[in-house]
């Protein structure tokens, strides 16, 4: 793979392929045992880690969020039975997509980052 004889993708598609008997397949198999327990194990005793993936998944659903509201079109249904017509919905969508992203960074951006918050002080006081 690093001579760039063989591609990646034709390698995992081999070693999925084998059986699931072959050591190299088992061997692969506690190497992400391995690498997921340690995973749970930094999220139980790591809050920086925790809250870091927790930002990551809002990212990831705000994105999602954005793509439903602006898949509005025929009530946001695919209604295409061809692979082609989804592929050419899914593509305008994410252009769509993209541009608002891009304009968000282009004009809010800098004006959110000249902002300063202002500390203020309010009282609530009940009178009976």
């Amino acid at each position: 793979m690093s001579a760039r004889v063989v591609s990646p993708s034709l390698v995992l598609l081999r070693l999925g392929s084998y059986a699931r008997q072959n050591r190299i397949h088992q061997a692969l198999a506690e190497i992400g045992r391995i690498h997921k327990t340690v995973h749970i194990l930094r999220t139980l005793d790591d809050e920086e880690y925790r809250r870091r993936m927790g930002r990551e998944l809002n990212k990831g659903e705000a994105s999602h969020e954005l793509s439903r509201f602006l898949c509005f079109g025929k009530e946001g249904a695919l209604r295409g039975r061809e692979f082609g017509d989804q592929l050419h919905t899914f593509s305008c969508l994410s252009v769509l997509h993209n541009a608002v992203v891009a304009w968000n960074m282009v004009h809010i951006g800098p004006s959110s980052s000249s902002y300063e918050p202002r500390a203020s002080v309010v009282t609530m006081s009940c009178s009976a």
